[in-house]
């Protein structure tokens, strides 16, 4: 497994997962948001991530990526900045976090753990 920082870099497919950005805090300018953990399990067939909801300054979203007997790619949307390629090993989990910003509706990838074996 790699302990990464994030990378520009995208990865295509094909599918569907929907994200949805839920709890955190809200007001403005502090960052008064919460954690938001989605876990997306990658199995018989590659994924394209859905756009989740626009985060709340300071919420984290937390992607716990887990890939099957096979591996498959994965698609990020461009809410996603400097989203890593997580690896297509199979059996391999990786976690992804991203901390949300409401001005451009975007959430930036604060760091990852790719490719860890089950």
């Amino acid at each position: 497994w790699s302990s990464d920082v994030c990378s520009s870099d995208l990865m295509s497919g094909a599918g569907g997962m929907s994200l949805t950005a839920i709890g955190g805090g809200g007001g403005s300018g502090g960052g008064a948001g919460g954690v938001t953990t989605q876990y997306v399990p990658v199995a018989g067939a590659p994924i394209t991530v859905g756009t989740p909801a626009t985060g709340t300054d300071g919420q984290i979203l937390v992607v716990v990526v887990n890939q099957d007997a096979t591996g498959y790619a994965i698609t990020w949307p461009s809410a996603f900045v400097f989203a890593p390629p997580v690896p297509t090993d199979a059996n391999t989990t990786s976690i992804i976090t991203f901390a949300g910003n409401s001005i451009d509706g975007k959430w930036y990838c604060t760091g990852s753990m790719l490719g860890r074996t089950k």
